[in-house]
């Protein structure tokens, strides 16, 4: 008996016009998604690593270009929040819990990624760089006294940019957009995503990320931010990211409507093959299947 992966067949065996049309389909799409969205992955961290060779970056301007990507993250996790519609287990997540799971998020990850951006100024740029931080109007009610410091560290961190690193920042603006793109919408994860698991979703990669930035730069500043310790790190965080895409979206791949049906429409099924028998010269009877 074997083991084959058949079209899915009507009531008279033929290939049903789901199995014949459909799943393929649906298969190309899938795999062209995933794989558009790994190359812009891939462009737009190879392409900071080139600018970084030819105009010599040290570790203060690679650790914010690091961070802008932070922020990039954060702003299509708002997107993912406010558009996930898939339950809680059995129970449907209530539309107006959006409306208070977005600006808690909003406030509780920018203002990680302010401290983050603190830390970052003072150890890999200068503690120079954070003298303009909170100078701005601090009479702003309650939590709201934090939007001109965190106005200050972008302002700080955009000007701590390296050459060409605008257009890197671009490039990750598109890579990230494309990835949401392509997987979260156009493959349907966003049916299965709960609005309370994207809100804590890009703190794991984040988090693992940088905390290998933040090990390597130790490093290359010990030594003096030599270009060939820089170009490791970057290589480094470009193989962790993708390592860390492909497992995330592989999980999700798995419970997405897409992949559902492309199993329903290739569904295993054991079909028996014709038993031989023969009688050896030994007078025993071999079975072949």
């Amino acid at each position: 008996m074997t083991l084959q992966s058949q079209p899915e067949s009507d009531s008279s065996g033929r290939p049903s016009l789901i199995g014949r049309f459909i799943g393929p389909s649906l298969t190309k799409t899938v795999a062209s998604a995933d794989r558009t969205a790994l190359i812009g992955l891939l462009v737009a961290n190879l392409m900071p690593i080139i600018f970084a060779l030819l105009f010599r970056w040290d570790i203060g301007g690679v650790a914010m270009f690091y961070w802008w990507e932070n922020i990039v993250i954060g702003m299509y996790a708002i997107l993912r929040i406010a558009l996930a519609a898939g339950k809680q287990g059995s129970v449907e997540t209530p539309k107006y819990t959006k409306i208070f799971l977005v600006p808690f998020f909003c406030f509780h990850y920018f203002f990680f990624c302010m401290v983050h951006g603190v830390f970052l100024l003072v150890f890999f740029v200068g503690p120079e760089s954070t003298e303009s931080i909170g100078r701005g109007d601090m009479d702003l009610p309650g939590p709201l006294f934090v939007l001109p410091v965190f106005g200050s560290v972008m302002s700080t961190a955009w000007n701590s940019l390296p050459t060409a690193g605008v257009f890197s920042v671009g490039l990750l603006l598109g890579s990230h957009g494309l990835s949401f793109a392509r997987n979260f919408l156009a493959r349907g994860e966003f049916k299965n995503a709960v609005p309370v698991i994207e809100m804590f979703r890009p703190y794991g990669r984040i988090v693992l990320l940088h905390l290998s930035i933040l090990f390597g730069g130790f490093v290359t500043l010990i030594f003096g931010s030599p270009l060939l310790l820089v170009f490791l790190l970057m290589v480094g965080k470009t193989a962790l990211d993708v390592a860390v895409h492909s497992a995330t979206h592989r999980l999700q791949r798995s419970h997405s409507p897409s992949e559902q049906r492309i199993r329903s429409c290739h569904r295993p099924r054991w079909t028996p093959r014709r038993k031989l028998v023969r009688q050896s010269a030994a007078g025993h009877l071999t079975v072949f299947a």
